[in-house]
């Protein structure tokens, strides 16, 4: 989802007519923007992978010590992994849950794409 929001958002900056080279310079954005936030989340899914079907002694210790943490280290994690993206021409929604979550604009807000002419 947060790659179709970072695509829409950076398409949807481009001024018509669309040439091939706004589009190739919207790909190359979301590439530069998403390519670490989508290592570290294959990083951090195969270590969990791990901690989950490791075998041994030292897995069984790393499981029982990260199963058990306190709570406020728990929700402190649970935390940094909530994102709220939204569309850049879509107004943000105010949230209705009992603990608000900071909207995030993807890293293809934060820069355009060039338009030459």
């Amino acid at each position: 989802m947060l790659d179709a929001v970072c695509l829409v958002n950076l398409f949807h900056k481009l001024e018509s007519p669309f040439q091939l080279k706004d589009i190739t310079a919207a790909f190359e954005t979301y590439f530069e923007a998403r390519l670490p936030v989508t290592k570290a989340a294959i990083q951090a899914s195969a270590q969990t992978a791990n901690l989950i079907h490791g075998q041994g002694l030292a897995a069984d210790i790393m499981r029982k010590i990260v199963f058990n943490l306190p709570a406020w280290i728990q929700a402190a994690s649970i935390d940094k992994m909530q994102v709220r993206s939204f569309l850049d021409f879509l107004p943000i929604i105010p949230d209705r849950g009992s603990k608000p979550i900071p909207p995030t604009r993807p890293a293809s807000t934060k820069s355009s794409v060039p338009r030459e002419d």
